[in-house]
Formats: structure tokens, C-alpha cells, sequence
């Protein structure tokens, strides 16, 4: 039997976690769709800009390491800048600096605290569309990171939210991307002392 669900939510970061928690809030029954087993490693600085009302329901202290309120900037490293994120003291907003996969976790947890059901270590191979519903195909990812045979997962939907990433199979099946550009990108991760 397949599963039917009012929304599913590929990806678990953020995006995806916040967009699964509200839709289960709202009453939906909501599925919440990771490719890793939460908590999963993101290599990330965990910069997050937070208006702090919108996650008012959480902790901050069990994942929030610095919470930033000011920020220098500099034009070629010369004549330094302090400037206020919230300079006019209307809202509180700052930056929190968190460790991703905490963070992503907690607000993977929130949703299935609100009702969403989790799916991690699923990778979304395929979505298929008709005029009526959104199917959505997942296979298991082993520990090695090799897939595992067959569909682990298939289910409808009334709607599918895209978090997972510019190049995810949400972005390809709704042909957001035709023309294939080149960017590139670089992380490192590097101990602080």
C-alpha cells in the first residue's frame, strides 16, 4: 500500500525542516524527507541569520554557541567596521553561530514533534507527476554510502516542497534548472584555536 500524504518535504536542513513544522502545525499530515541519518555531518560555518520569534518554541542553549550581534566588515582587509545587525533595536535580530548538525536535527525533531513524519537515510531518486498527485520514490542509503536495491520508499502527495539544494531532484523534476551553468564552490573545514 502507498502511502498518501498532504505534503512532503524533501531535505531536512533548515529550509525543509521549518517548511515540514509549520505544515504539520497547520494540520497536514506532512512526511520530512533526509538523504543522511540525522544527525548528519554539514560541512557549514552555521551562520544563521534568526529573527528569534520565529523559533521561539526552542532552546537555543543546547545549540547555539555564539550569538552575534555585531559584525566587522572591511574593504581589502583595511579600515575596519563594526557594525550592529539590528541597528535600530526594532526587532531582535542577531546571528546565531551553530554547529549544523545539531541544529538541523533540532529542527528536524521540532517537526516530528509537530507531527511530521521522518524519513532520514532516504535518497529521493525520483518524482512523477500527474494531474492529480506527486509520487515520490526513495531508496535507503547503506552506512558504506552505496544505495540499497529497490524502492525503500514510495509515496503521493498533494504537494512536494523542494529543500534539497539547487541541484536535488525537486529542482530537476520541476525543470527549474534547463541550462546547466557552472559555479563552483569550496568548503574546508578547519580547527579553531
Amino acid at each position: 500500500m502507498v502511502l498518501h500524504y498532504d505534503v512532503i518535504v524533501c531535505g531536512a536542513g533548515p529550509a525543509g525542516a521549518i517548511a515540514a513544522a509549520t505544515a504539520a502545525q497547520a494540520g497536514l499530515k506532512t512526511a520530512l524527507i533526509e538523504k543522511y541519518p540525522l544527525p548528519r555531518h554539514k560541512t557549514c560555518g552555521g551562520g544563521v541569520p534568526v529573527v528569534q520569534s520565529a523559533l521561539y518554541d526552542l532552546a537555543p542553549a543546547a545549540f547555539v554557541e555564539c550569538n552575534v550581534k555585531y559584525m566587522r566588515h572591511t574593504w581589502n582587509f583595511a579600515d575596519p567596521y563594526l557594525g550592529a545587525i539590528n541597528p535600530d533595536g526594532a526587532e531582535k535580530l542577531s546571528i546565531w553561530m551553530v554547529q549544523r548538525p545539531i541544529f538541523d536535527d533540532v529542527l528536524a525533531q521540532r517537526a516530528v514533534n509537530a507531527g511530521a513524519d521522518l524519513k532520514d537515510g532516504l535518497m529521493v531518486r525520483s518524482l512523477e507527476l500527474d494531474d492529480r498527485k506527486v509520487t515520490v520514490k526513495a531508496q535507503v542509503i547503506k552506512p558504506d554510502g552505496e544505495l540499497s536495491r529497490g524502492q525503500a520508499f514510495v509515496a503521493t502527495a498533494d504537494y512536494v516542497i523542494g529543500a534539497d539544494g539547487a541541484s536535488g531532484v525537486t529542482a530537476k523534476a520541476a525543470e527549474l534548472r534547463k541550462k546547466r551553468t557552472i559555479a563552483l564552490g569550496m568548503e574546508l573545514e578547519l580547527p579553531y584555536n
